[in-house]
């Protein structure tokens, strides 16, 4: 034996356990309350996403502005009432996917990726324009 006691290794085990979960759901203290709050940012996936305490309508017509104004290319969108995505491209080529998503009646999740595995940078550019028609 090791000469450590079941109890201290299962203590151990636990303890590393409940970090590895921590950190693979976001992060210690990270709630489901914290994620819809407005103003919260994530990067994840590749994807940029950040909550506006605005409609969807308010923020699809943002995102569609930015798109805009960043000359993206648009191949396809939909959207109704609490959801929308557009799938569009950079003058270069590069794939883009911008998403509108309702979280309750005045917050609205906005989702930017650009490129085949995401760009922080480019998705925070997109995400600036997307700030700019968004302001009050």
């Amino acid at each position: 034996m090791s000469g450590k006691s079941a109890a201290a290794r299962f203590t151990a085990a636990g303890l590393l356990l409940a970090l590895a979960l921590a950190l693979a759901s976001g992060g210690a203290g990270c709630t489901p309350s914290d994620e819809a709050a407005p103003g919260a940012v994530r990067w994840g996936a590749g994807k940029l996403t950040k909550n506006y305490e605005v409609d969807c309508e308010r923020a699809w017509a943002a995102v569609g502005a930015a798109a805009g104004g960043l000359r993206f290319k648009i191949n396809r969108e939909r959207h109704d009432e609490i959801s929308g995505r557009v799938d569009a491209e950079t003058a270069d080529g590069l794939p883009v996917l911008l998403e509108v998503k309702r979280i309750s009646y005045d917050v609205t999740r906005i989702g930017v990726r650009v490129g085949f595995i995401g760009s922080r940078p480019a998705a925070d550019q997109a995400m600036a324009e997307i700030d700019k028609r968004l302001k009050k």
